[in-house]
């Protein structure tokens, strides 16, 4: 479907095409989104949200390829496999499977996957790099903790690394600081407890009495234990690049959890409003519980990670398809090509209810051709 803030990137597109190719959106560079869309626009009007459906799976699977073609750390090649079916069962409100525009989350994970190669692949791991760094926010953020890997084990790709996504870094940092997006202000409590309510909200169905829009002693009591567990699991693992790799995924956890909460603390769900804030630390989590079961010897810590696993795929009964008011994108552009006035403002959703649709006006000549 054609969302929102795609309407900025398509407004572009049909007035001034470059811009719309590298100008930010909401505060940031998205430059994977801003192309995708502006392809879409540039094929065909009429059938884009078609067209934009299948970008979107392209993306999904360029991400799956580099989780699993690849030799990693993050596991062998039936664990890689479960992973990428994790990445297809995240548990949440599917925004970032449906829209073109969040394909840029999908980009924050990326150098995550390139950060466990265990060969060099220069060229595709450059330019996965570049995109990713020009797309995210969250992916640029990833440029230290290439650095402090060099540090650790000398080896060229991780300085390579680090100095590719540098620069990408400091673009997204001054795009942030130049934007006239308004961003709440900072509140450093807001954002440590929407991260231990993103934990909660992952075992949300599970009759357990939790109730973590409430803050409540059991919500806490799950974020500790999960947490506690977590790290203790990590710790618990044979080899010493097992361990650091299992600490770089719970890191990749808290610093998604914490980038993710920043925008809209304590006022999002993963079920409702704002589905795409829990994306990447869910992600993340299950990428975690699936390495520790492909790392660890322990039985115990092996049940306990594929009970977690299946918990949280709990609310996937409610959440994996998300509902909206029926929008008929091609009668619009029909009608569009049939005005005889200059511009047409077609519809466009935004929270699924048609008493919100945006719009995206158009020369009523872009319509006809």
């Amino acid at each position: 479907m054609v969302w929102a803030e795609e309407t900025v990137i398509l407004g572009r597109w049909f007035t001034s095409h470059s811009s719309a190719l590298v100008d930010p959106v909401a505060g940031q560079s998205v430059l994977v989104s801003s192309w995708l869309v502006s392809l879409a626009g540039a094929i065909s009007l009429r059938h884009l949200p078609t067209i934009e459906v299948g970008l979107m799976l392209l993306v999904f699977a360029a991400t799956l390829l580099l989780l699993i073609l690849p030799d990693s750390v993050w596991g062998p090649r039936w664990v890689r496999c479960l992973m990428a079916l994790a990445l297809a069962l995240v548990p949440a409100n599917p925004e970032p499977y449906m829209v073109l525009l969040f394909a840029f989350w999908w980009t924050s994970l990326w150098p995550l996957l390139v950060l466990g190669w265990r060969r060099d692949h220069y060229v595709i791991r450059i330019a996965v790099l570049i995109v990713a760094g020009l797309s995210s926010l969250a992916a640029s953020f990833a440029a230290p903790l290439f650095f402090v890997l060099w540090l650790w084990r000398r080896q060229r790709r991780d300085l390579i690394s680090a100095l590719v996504l540098a620069p990408c870094l400091v673009l997204q940092l001054e795009v942030v600081r130049t934007s006239p997006r308004v961003y709440p202000t900072f509140d450093l409590q807001s954002v440590v407890m929407q991260m231990g309510r993103d934990v909660a909200y992952l075992f949300r169905d599970v009759p357990l009495g939790v109730i973590p829009q409430n803050d409540s002693i059991e919500a806490w009591g799950v974020e500790v234990l999960l947490i506690t567990g977590l790290i203790v699991a990590i710790i618990r693992l044979p080899q010493a690049r097992s361990r650091a790799a299992g600490f770089i995924l719970l890191l990749g956890v808290a610093g998604y959890a914490a980038l993710s909460a920043i925008p809209a603390p304590l006022q999002t769900n993963p079920s409702g409003d704002g589905p795409r804030y829990y994306f990447l630390p869910y992600a993340l989590i299950a990428l975690l519980l699936l390495f520790l079961i492909g790392a660890s010897r322990d039985r115990i810590v092996r049940i306990a990670c594929g009970i977690a696993l299946l918990l949280a795929l709990v609310p996937l009964r409610h959440d994996y398809a998300r509902q909206a008011d029926p929008v008929d994108w091609g009668a619009a552009v029909a009608e569009c090509a049939a005005s005889s006035a200059p511009t047409y403002r077609l519809p466009v959703q935004s929270d699924g209810q048609v008493e919100s649709l945006w719009g995206l006006v158009v020369p009523t000549a872009i319509c006809r051709s």
